[in-house]
C-alpha cells in the first residue's frame, strides 16, 4: 500500500461483491480484501478504512490476574485496571473489606466509607461552684476544620437543696448561647440525681475545639457531673 500522495477526485466508486478476489487493478473499484476496504485511487491501491487491533493496556497497575474477558482494549468487554489502594480511604472504624473482589474495576466492588464521626467520653465526678462557663473534664475535641452535628450529654448530682446547673457547648471557650440548658432543684431536692442533653451544628476552623463546658447558677452552691460524653458527626468540609 502507499500513501495518497496527491489530491484526486473519484466521479465515481464501485463497491464490488466481496467474493471477488485480490486487490483492486480498476479505477475507482472498491473490494473488501482480509477484512480490510481497499480501493484503485489515483493509480495505486490504498486502504480507506482504519483498522485498531490487539490494543493491550498497560497492565503494571492491574489488581487482579486478568483485565476482562480480553485485554484487547478494542474489545466493548475489555476493563480498566484501577490501582485498589487509590480510591478507598481507611479511616477509624469498620473493615477494610472492598467485595466480593479486590478488582475495582468489577461491578460487585464496594466502597469503604469512612467513620466521619467521633467521641469522647469521661466518667469521674466533676464540680464546681465557678458562675463563669469552665470546662467539663474530658469533653474537648479538636476535630479538623470542618462543620459537625455535635451532642453532650451527662447525668450528675444536686448536692444540696436549691442546686442549679448550667450546661451548654462552647469553641475554643467560647459559649454557644442557644446549647445552654438549665436544670435546678428546690429547698427540698438536695441529694437529687439529674440527666440533661445538648446539640448543635457547629463550624469551626483547624485548630479550634469542640467543648462541653458547666457552671453553678446560684453563687457557693457546689454542682457535680458524673457520666457524660460528648458526640461529633462531620456533615461538610
Amino acid at each position: 500500500m502507499i500513501g495518497w500522495g496527491q489530491d484526486e477526485r473519484i466521479a465515481d466508486l464501485y463497491f464490488e461483491d466481496r467474493t471477488a478476489q485480490g486487490n483492486p487493478a480498476e479505477a475507482g473499484l472498491v473490494r473488501l480484501v482480509g477484512n480490510r476496504l481497499r480501493g484503485f485511487l489515483a493509480g495505486a491501491v490504498k486502504y480507506l478504512d482504519v483498522q485498531v487491533s490487539s490494543l493491550t493496556p498497560n497492565s503494571a497497575n492491574r489488581t487482579a490476574s486478568a483485565a476482562g474477558a480480553s485485554e484487547d482494549a478494542a474489545r466493548i468487554d475489555h476493563r480498566h485496571a484501577v490501582d485498589v489502594a487509590m480510591p478507598v480511604s481507611l479511616g477509624a472504624g469498620g473493615t477494610n473489606t472492598l467485595g466480593d473482589s479486590n478488582d475495582l474495576s468489577v461491578a460487585n466492588h464496594k466502597h469503604r466509607i469512612e467513620d466521619p464521626s467521633s467521641i469522647a467520653t469521661a466518667t469521674a465526678l466533676v464540680n464546681t461552684t465557678s458562675t463563669t462557663f469552665v470546662l467539663l473534664s474530658g469533653m474537648e475535641i479538636t476535630p479538623g476544620a470542618g462543620t459537625y452535628l455535635v451532642s453532650l450529654s451527662c447525668y450528675g448530682r444536686a448536692p444540696q437543696p436549691q442546686t442549679n446547673l448550667s450546661f451548654g457547648l462552647a469553641v475554643a471557650g467560647t459559649g454557644i448561647g442557644h446549647t445552654e440548658r438549665l436544670v435546678g432543684g428546690t429547698a427540698q431536692s438536695s441529694d437529687s440525681y439529674y440527666s440533661i442533653q445538648t446539640q448543635a451544628k457547629i463550624t469551626v476552623t483547624a485548630g479550634q475545639a469542640i467543648q462541653g463546658v458547666f457552671r453553678s447558677v446560684v453563687v457557693g452552691y457546689s454542682v457535680e457531673v458524673l457520666n457524660r460524653s460528648l458526640v461529633l458527626l462531620k456533615v461538610d468540609g
